[in-house]
């Protein structure tokens, strides 16, 4: 079996908003087995700023109700040439037909003559289906920090909204999360 996930996403921020298109093709090849490639664009508005990154992600069944989800890729930035290697992991329970919690870490290295900083972020979630439609509520918050030459402090985001799954997903396991790096370095104003 194969598949197609798409992400479009819009964040509104005090110092202007990012759209964001992710996608992940992937083939389900056994019950509870999910891989693929996996590629997000992005752009942030008042500010020349374009950036995509490219990787391989994989979701496995631990029990009929958790599933790990690795991640790994590259990234870059066509403005200013800042390039990134980043890897995560997460967990997904899903607690009630409706209801499904998450947990993810994902870390980054940027490593550039002007700028070097260990990008980290924790994001714990849930996502609460409407009835038997495609909608679903989420609400998400996030922990990120900088270590490294570049060097920030903490800063914790919260993000909720809505969501739409038009059709299933592979093995009817969680869709993949499509990372994106770049984002805490853009609200911080660091490049």
């Amino acid at each position: 079996h194969h598949g197609l996930q798409f992400d479009l996403q819009y964040e509104e921020r005090s110092n202007g908003g990012i759209g964001r298109f992710g996608t992940v093709l992937y083939m389900a090849p056994r019950e509870g087995q999910k891989y693929g490639l996996s590629l997000m664009v992005a752009d942030k508005n008042n500010k020349s700023s374009t950036y995509g990154q490219i990787g391989a992600v994989g979701m496995f069944a631990l029990s009929d109700d958790v599933n790990a989800e690795v991640r790994a890729g590259i990234g870059l930035s066509t403005d200013n040439d800042l390039d990134w290697v980043t890897a995560g992991a997460g967990l997904h329970w899903q607690a009630t037909e409706n209801t499904r919690f998450s947990g993810h870490y994902d870390i980054t290295e940027f490593d550039e003559r002007n700028f070097s900083a260990v990008a980290h972020e924790v994001t714990f979630g849930v996502n609460m289906r409407i009835s038997n439609t495609p909608s679903a509520l989420f609400a998400e918050v996030s922990h990120d920090w900088l270590s490294g030459g570049n060097a920030a402090g903490g800063d914790t985001t919260l993000r909720a909204g809505v969501s739409f799954a038009l059709g299933r997903s592979g093995n009817d396991q969680p869709s993949f999360r499509v990372s994106d790096p770049m984002r805490q370095l853009l609200r911080r104003g660091l490049y």
